[in-house]
């Protein structure tokens, strides 16, 4: 099974348990993704802002 990035990531960074964490249906994985997803958003909004 082929990593995904946001699985790298949090392993890179240290944060390899974090994906096991399931709490109301929530793990890593899904709450990795939103994160990040965020982050795009802001910095796109950022961007759009500056031009």
């Amino acid at each position: 099974m082929a990593t995904v990035p946001r699985t790298r990531l949090r392993v890179r960074i240290g944060s390899k348990g974090f994906a096991e964490l399931k709490a109301a249906g929530m793990n890593g994985n899904v709450l990795t993704d939103q994160a990040l997803h965020q982050t795009a958003l802001l910095a796109s909004a950022l961007l759009i802002t500056l031009l």
